[in-house]
């Protein structure tokens, strides 16, 4: 993760962590490799479906984790986030000032994105990649590069805090 900032603008890039599934999959796929032609169009012969599928598998997976990043882009109107897959980029973007509950999501959430929050009544998740202490470190920069932005993300809209303040009992 690399991070730059300064005040009223924070950049983020995150890159795809290296895991045992990827490394996994790289040997698998060198071995279909070395195993040669002959012994690769017995396999083709003999399991006319399953070998592509497996090999289309391992490529895809490969790919998927080897070539894609995330960006996010926080500034002072706007959060902007970017992902960046092979043949399938997306860029979603957000007026700050209808982004509310960022929370940092701990590693038994089902979704594997690290953080949520609500967009304009919309549920999003991002930062993917990220692990929990990289989260906290990414809210830190947050928080000295836009004080008033990040109260405002992590804010939660409590509607007693609301209805007290409204009735001025607080």
């Amino acid at each position: 993760m690399e991070m730059m900032g300064n005040y009223g603008r924070l950049q983020v890039n995150i890159s795809p962590a290296l895991s045992w599934v990827v490394c996994m999959e790289a040997v698998v796929l060198a071995g279909f490799l070395l195993m040669g032609w002959s012994h690769l169009l017995k396999a083709f012969h003999d399991h006319p479906i399953e070998t592509p599928l497996l090999l289309i598998g391992l490529v895809s997976g490969l790919w998927y984790q080897m070539a894609g990043s995330e960006e996010l882009e926080f500034d002072s109107q706007h959060l902007v986030i970017r992902k960046n897959r092979p043949w399938w980029r997306q860029t979603h973007e957000y007026p700050l000032d209808t982004c509310t509950a960022l929370e940092v999501r701990d590693d038994r959430s089902k979704d594997r994105d690290r953080f949520r929050m609500l967009a304009a009544g919309r549920h999003v998740s991002f930062g993917r990649d990220l692990n929990a202490q990289q989260a906290y470190d990414l809210l830190d920069e947050l928080e000295k590069a836009m004080p008033g932005a990040s109260y405002r993300l992590l804010k939660k809209d409590d509607p007693f805090t609301r209805n007290f303040t409204l009735l001025n009992l607080g």
